[in-house]
């Protein structure tokens, strides 16, 4: 069978359950069951009695008469339940009557019980004489209870087979609309995730143009090289943040090219340590650019104007696979950022990362800060893939 056929039957199967979803032909198919098992309760009963006398063609045209009219007369009761009992509508109209909101609410399947026994007394009686007439043969004078039985049984039938089907399809549109919600939310991370990187990288290159520039003024020989290593960082800017994920090795390699570049704009009086563990695993896969808002966040802000001796350290290890980073920067409080330091992205730039990590990792990351003797410390705990 080829593709074209498939199609067709996919085609035609859909719209068959089209047709099947209808209400009419679930009502009509609901009927024509019930209308089944009267017919051959009409008949075994015939059968057993042989009260009719008549011939096997005028008895089965006449058990299948009286099967069909007990039918559309047992169908009065079990929709008159379904439109004003199942449906709430008879509590709308007793709602400032006989219950309060409140107890309809704790109440309605009590309630939906109550009255649907209170309409198949009532129907029940009301269909009896019917039944007794000379129009049913068949059907020799059931008493009252027995028709208040039988209405009773279709009626929670009903009722049982409709719930289901309601329950069925909340369910359905429940998934779909929890569906549209997650790919709501994907390319909306996904969104966000871009404005991030795109925030990020002109911040960067800003940074390292400016101490490329400081070089070229003095003209120092070690700009060729310094070039290179901007040209290396340039390439895993453009193709390395389009992945998810990338080898922890270069990430690390970026890390220590951004470091060796923003090293020629120390001021004097700075010491830089980076410290890159042997135990980690080089083979593990990390989001790309996660480190760099935090590691840029010392060169950025330490006390560069400051006299005194002033130091930027940095640790990257492993535990437990997780990439653990420590920063630590002597920095100044001053009216500006007093405040701002005392919050979690400490009001140096980093609420983007922080949202970075968010997107990228939930709540599986830990971030921590500490401000103490005017040094400012960094605890990046990200895991490892």
């Amino acid at each position: 069978m080829n593709s074209f056929d498939l199609r067709i039957i996919s085609k035609n199967s859909a719209k068959l359950f089209l047709f099947l979803k209808k209400d009419i032909v679930q009502h009509l198919g609901f009927g024509a069951f019930v209308y089944v098992i009267v017919f051959s309760s009409f008949a075994i009963l015939d059968a057993t009695t042989g009260s009719s006398g008549k011939t096997f063609q005028e008895a089965f045209w006449q058990i299948s008469l009286e099967a069909f009219v007990y039918t559309l007369l047992m169908g009065v009761p079990v929709y008159f339940n379904l439109f004003f009992i199942f449906k709430g509508r008879i509590q709308e109209l007793t709602r400032w009557r006989i219950f309060s909101e409140s107890q309809q609410k704790g109440w309605g399947f009590y309630l939906f019980l109550f009255f649907s026994l209170i309409s198949a007394i009532i129907f029940g009686l009301l269909l009896t004489p019917v039944f007794q007439g000379d129009l049913f043969e068949i059907l020799k004078n059931p008493r009252w209870f027995e028709n208040v039985l039988v209405i009773l049984i279709l009626i929670l039938s009903t009722t049982g087979v409709s719930f289901s089907k309601e329950s069925v399809e909340q369910y359905r549109d429940l998934e779909r609309l929890e569906r549209l919600e997650a790919i709501r939310q994907q390319k909306e991370a996904e969104r966000q995730l871009d404005f991030i990187k795109k925030q990020i990288r002109p911040h960067f290159l800003f940074n390292v143009m400016a101490n490329l520039q400081i070089l070229a003024k003095q003209k120092s020989d070690r700009l060729p090289d310094l070039m290179g290593q901007l040209s290396n960082l340039l390439r895993h800017l453009i193709y390395r943040t389009n992945e998810k994920l990338v080898p922890l090795e270069q990430e690390l390699e970026f890390i220590k090219s951004y470091v060796g570049l923003q090293e020629l704009s120390l001021r004097k009086n700075t010491k830089l340590d980076i410290e890159i563990a042997d135990n980690i695993d080089h083979h593990s896969l990390i989001a790309p650019m996660i480190l760099l808002s935090f590691v840029e966040n010392c060169f950025k802000h330490y006390n560069k104007s400051e006299p005194s001796e002033k130091y930027i350290k940095i640790w990257i290890s492993e535990k437990d696979k997780f990439l653990v980073l420590k920063t630590q920067n002597t920095f100044k409080i001053n009216a500006r950022n007093e405040d701002n330091f005392q919050k979690r992205d400490g009001g140096v730039g980093q609420k983007s990362a922080i949202e970075h990590l968010k997107l990228l990792y939930k709540d599986e990351f830990f971030l921590g800060t500490n401000i103490e003797n005017n040094i400012y410390t960094i605890d990046l705990q990200i895991p490892l893939r």
